[in-house]
């Protein structure tokens, strides 16, 4: 019966799967790209201050994030908020079931100390005893 199929050139071509891996690639490829590359970015730049002791803290998955201006303006996550509404924000958080997130503070190297000290004891008053400050690391030359 094989000799019939081959003698009537009905013979099955081998699959060719060049095509079909290149778009796997592609595919593959695209996906990588399009999550990997998750950029940080928030809606003040800042030039962090740096410090001769850093230890690199943990990323927590959810946290929030306050920047303080060189003005002292204040931003929650991409919000810009009073002292008043950050306390209130921070303070309604806490009353959510679980932990409360961590808060990481980003100031400006020209923002007044005073804002700072503001912004920290908001995060003490409402609940949020873990808070850190993100700093640059200052560069060791040889």
């Amino acid at each position: 019966m094989a000799k019939a199929v081959r003698a009537r050139g009905l013979e099955i071509e081998p699959l060719n799967l060049t095509p079909l891996l290149d778009v796997l690639f592609n595919l593959i490829f695209f996906f990588l790209l399009a999550t990997t590359l998750k950029e940080e970015r928030s809606v003040m730049e800042v030039q962090l201050p740096q410090a001769g002791v850093h230890s690199e803290a943990p990323k927590a998955e959810r946290e929030w994030v306050v920047t303080i201006g060189p003005e002292g303006s204040i931003f929650l996550n991409d919000d810009a908020v009073t002292s008043a509404q950050l306390k209130v924000r921070l303070s309604d958080a806490t009353k959510m079931p679980g932990r409360p997130l961590p808060v990481r503070i980003r100031i400006d190297r020209a923002t007044p100390g005073q804002a700072l000290v503001d912004v920290m004891s908001i995060c003490h008053e409402s609940g949020h005893p873990n808070f850190g400050l993100e700093v640059k690391p200052r560069v060791r030359l040889p």
